[in-house]
Formats: C-alpha cells, structure tokens, sequence
C-alpha cells in the first residue's frame, strides 16, 4: 500500500494514518507472478474537520445548580460538551419538546462551551419532554426532561452557594424604608453581612429565586429562620425579568441576636437549596 497525498494521509505496512484535512488516496498493487496477473487499485476519501456535535449531560436548576424538573417560567442551565464555540455564540439555539409534543423554543440568556443558561417559557405542557441543542456544529440528542409546576431555586451571591441574593427592608413609623444588605461581597470574596432588627420595627427579607411562581397559592410557600417560621407574604414574579421569582417573609423578632442560622424555603414538599443568614 502507498499514499500518493503523503500531507494527508500516510501509509505503513497495512496501517492508514489520517494526519489532515483534504482528500486522502491510496494505492494498492501486487506485482505478477507465475500464479497470478499484475494488479493494482486505487482509492479515495475526504477528511473533514468538522468539529465534534453538541452533547447535553445535565439540565439543571440556574439558582440551586440541583437536577430536577423544569418548572414553566424560570430560568435553567443546560450543562454539555461543545454547546457552542465560544461565549456569546449566536448560532446557539435550544428546543424544548414538552408533553404534549409542541416545540418551543427556549429564550438563550448565555452560552459557552460547557454552559448554556436559557429561559424555559411559561407555556410548555406539564409532563415528560425533552430538550435539544443546536449551533454551528450540530445538532444534540435529545435530553429527557419532566417538565412541571414547580422547581424551587434561591439564588446566592457566593460560590460556595450558602448565601443569598436577597435584602432585609425595615419600614420605620415615619413610612421611611432601611434596606440591608444580608451579605457584603468584594473582589476576594462575600461574608455574611449582620442583621439587626429594630425592636418594634417589622422587618422584612426579600429573597429571589426561580422556579417558584407555578405554587399559585401563597400558602403552598413557607419559610423557616433557625427553625423559626416566617410569615409569607408574598412569592411570585419579581416582575422586572422573565424568570425571577420573588419571596417576601416577615422575619421573627426572635432572631435577633441569634448569630449565623440557616434559611429553608420549600413550596409544597419541595425544598430549595438551604441558605444562610446573620443576626447581630
């Protein structure tokens, strides 16, 4: 055997190397003999270099990073290999097939090669569905995923996720409003920011999240401070992006002083990443 396009391909002994982009022939001859006649064939093929397709490993929830169901509405991370060529690829495009087998799109929010952040739209049918990826290189398989009312997320400001983007906002006699931040975050990192409450003040946490409008009822969302319940009273849309959800709990004045506790929020039996708070 020999190649007559050497850059391409090369040949040895009955082993064909593939070493570059463009066509690669081969030649096959055998001398004649007594026995048999003089031969020889030839034989060509293309090799591309088409990168590899996308490839979705894991769907998961954008605030709590946990696998789950895909709650209508709320914002989702699809995790994969070669899910585009670069950040901001807009070639990038995400199909979601729900129960009932409509085909809807998935608003994109963000794109690298490991990571694609989308919105899953409002309307997607409850049930069994599955998710594709496509962009410059292909198109995925498609994922399963279940598809359903809620799937809780509280968003954090940390990357060890155990404090949340939220706020305490106390509203004083005089109808003035003091907002505290419940975490301080710099270049090194965030810590945990005190809350001091205001003794006969209400004071309230506001926290965000997604994944958790579809309750529809307000009693189906509870919140406990260091095991402590707060009232709820209010969970739903935050109302100034597609997917944010919002959660305001009146916070016990028996936490005051209570040091670091941990915050649960769960709608129905379903429970959200855990969080941390500080009270001075």
């Amino acid at each position: 055997f020999t190649s007559l396009t050497q850059p391409v391909c090369t040949v040895s002994g009955t082993t064909v190397t593939l070493a570059a982009v463009g066509t690669c022939t081969i030649v096959a001859a055998q001398a004649g003999s007594s026995i048999y006649e003089q031969a020889s064939a030839t034989q060509s093929f293309s090799i591309t270099g088409g990168k590899a397709g996308p490839t979705i490993t894991t769907v998961e929830n954008a605030a709590s990073y946990a696998a789950g169901p895909v709650a209508p509405g709320s914002y989702v991370i699809l995790f994969g290999s070669n899910l585009a060529a670069q950040v901001g690829d807009t070639s990038v495009a995400v199909s979601i097939t729900d129960a009932g087998g409509s085909q809807i799109s998935g608003g994109i929010i963000y794109t690298s090669a490991a990571q694609v952040n989308i919105f899953a739209p409002a309307n997607l049918a409850l049930g069994s569905g599955t998710v594709t990826l496509s962009n410059s290189s292909g198109i995925s398989a498609p994922f399963t995923i279940m598809i359903g009312n809620i799937s809780p997320g509280l968003f954090t400001v940390d990357a060890a996720g155990t404090m949340p983007a939220a706020q305490v906002v106390t509203t004083a006699a005089d109808g003035s409003q003091i907002v505290q931040p419940v975490a301080s975050c710099t270049a090194s990192g965030c810590t945990l920011a005190p809350i001091v409450l205001i003794p006969g003040t209400p004071s309230y946490l506001i926290l965000y999240g997604t994944g958790i409008r579809g309750a529809g009822n307000i009693a189906a969302v509870s919140v406990t401070i260091g095991g402590v319940p707060a009232a709820v009273e209010y969970a739903g849309p935050q109302g100034g992006y597609p997917g944010l959800d919002q959660v305001n709990a009146l916070i016990p004045p028996s936490l005051a002083g209570q040091g670091q506790v941990s915050l649960l929020l769960s709608v129905f039996t379903t429970r959200a990443n855990p969080v941390q708070l500080l009270f001075q």
